[in-house]
């Protein structure tokens, strides 16, 4: 075989590789995105089976406290969708920080949601970014510690540790931190390399005052 048949081979078998990963994410992306809603639906329709049931037994004491618990639930989604709709900004890495307003109303929010139980569209990358978004870095770093995302979670991720590195006045804490800032770092580059997503993780990364310093240096 010839070299420029050689190297035309090997182009093709790593493009085609970096389709099949790409795609696996986007698919996976959309799963993730589909199960929530699917969980909201059983639940209600679990909430309005029960009261169904204790309307049929005339037990009313049930059905008062099927309904309250059926309005906190919805409650508690409608405010877990808000704050999703605010940091959209932030998981899209459209914008490396929110308006004064849009901050305020993410720490009304949050703090409607610190005594409530989880629902199931509460997901780590979108209250990791809410938690960021307040510089409040400790609880964004668990958040994203239980996080399954692609590139663009990696970044905030990154941008998270970041921030607890630049915080902290532990040295060897702050190395800790460090490490995995830049490791988070890099592989949100590498597994968008040569997608439209490297380039929303490059800006913001040069964006984000906790994360400019880790990006690769160019010549």
């Amino acid at each position: 075989m010839k070299t420029w048949e050689k190297w035309t081979t090997w182009a093709s078998v790593i493009a085609t590789a970096a389709l099949g990963a790409w795609s696996e994410y986007t698919a996976h992306e959309a799963l993730r995105l589909k199960q929530p809603l699917d969980k909201h639906t059983e639940m209600v329709r679990s909430y309005q089976g029960e009261i169904a049931s204790a309307q049929s037994r005339k037990d009313l004491h049930a059905v008062t406290r099927l309904r309250v618990e059926y309005e906190k639930y919805e409650e508690q989604w409608r405010t877990v969708e808000s704050v999703a709709e605010i940091v959209k900004p932030l998981t899209d890495l459209t914008a490396s920080k929110l308006s004064p307003a849009a901050t305020d109303r993410l720490t009304t929010l949050l703090g409607q949601l610190s005594a409530a139980p989880a629902v199931p569209n509460w997901e780590p990358t979108t209250m990791g970014a809410a938690y960021l978004a307040l510089d409040k870095y400790d609880l964004a770093a668990l958040e994203f510690s239980n996080a399954t995302g692609g590139p663009k979670t990696l970044a905030l991720k990154a941008a998270a540790y970041g921030g607890l590195a630049t915080t902290t006045f532990d040295i060897q804490l702050r190395q800790q931190y460090t490490d995995t800032a830049v490791s988070s770092l890099r592989e949100s580059i590498s597994s968008s390399r040569g997608t439209g997503v490297e380039r929303d993780v490059i800006r913001f990364a040069q964006e984000t005052p906790t994360l400019s310093e880790y990006l690769p240096k160019t010549k």
